[in-house]
């Protein structure tokens, strides 16, 4: 399995996306109670909170984790069993992988500069209120450590993102 992790606007679903489409990765799709960025976001499996609660309830996620928003709604992510099986490729926060990764699971951290992620939120269209909300909580919770082994940038300047899938492959051991 490979983890992508790292900070809101990382790049994390853009690259995972990219990686499943153009390098046949299977993607786990985790469940989550947010609302879609726009009509083609893709990046979960959207449901309402009643059914999150049902799978939670009858034990169908492997790991689940909830945050409170700016403007106080609480969402929900959660990884079903199923899906985990099924597929090699997850994008999840630091804690998720701390409770599911096994021993030769690949763990990669996306960094971004504080630009970059500013100007990637803006443009997404996040609420003023709810980026000052993510950037104060990840720098809490997807500091980089020193236990996840590889780290690639993915600025918005000069990086593009098959150099950054290049590297992933690359430390993967896939061919491109």
């Amino acid at each position: 399995m490979i983890y992508i992790t790292g900070k809101s606007g990382s790049g994390k679903d853009t690259v995972a996306d990219y990686l499943a489409e153009h390098y046949g990765f299977n993607r786990v799709l985790r469940d989550s109670t947010r609302r879609k960025r726009s009509e083609d976001d893709n990046a979960y499996n959207f449901i309402p909170d009643a059914l999150f609660d049902d799978n939670l309830a009858y034990g169908k996620y492997l790991e689940h984790e909830e945050y409170k928003k700016a403007d106080g709604e609480v969402v929900k992510y959660g990884t079903r069993k199923e899906e985990w099986k099924d597929n090699d490729l997850i994008v999840a926060s630091v804690n998720t992988i701390n409770s599911i990764a096994q021993k030769d699971d690949i763990i990669i951290y996306l960094y971004a500069d504080y630009k970059t992620i500013l100007n990637r939120l803006i443009n997404r269209g996040d609420d003023n209120k709810e980026i000052k909300r993510r950037m104060k909580a990840d720098d809490l919770d997807n500091v980089l450590r020193d236990d996840i082994p590889f780290v690639i940038i993915n600025n918005s300047d000069g990086v593009d993102i098959d150099e950054t899938c290049r590297e992933i492959l690359d430390l993967c051991g896939k061919e491109v």
